[in-house]
């Protein structure tokens, strides 16, 4: 996994209100190679969903999570074809 995350005003944004919400600054999306596995660690970390794993073109999903210090972040993945 490679990426960075930045830090969004604490307290002012909810894993509830982020998917209604565009004006949270910059998403920073991290690609990973499963969105079901990273899911289950940024959870057990103490993660929140924001945006369940959506299909992003057919062969792409991403996810949108708040983290434990309120920054806002996606997971990105894609299945890639030989």
């Amino acid at each position: 996994m490679e990426g960075a995350i930045i830090k969004v005003k604490p307290k002012t944004l909810t894993a509830s209100n982020i998917s209604q919400t565009n004006n949270i600054g910059m998403v920073v999306y991290f690609l990973v190679g499963s969105i079901d596995e990273m899911h289950a660690k940024i959870l057990d970390l103490g993660g929140e969903v924001c945006l369940e794993k959506t299909d992003a073109r057919g062969d792409a999903w991403y996810a949108k999570y708040l983290d434990i210090a309120g920054n806002v972040f996606c997971i990105y993945e894609v299945a890639f074809k030989p």
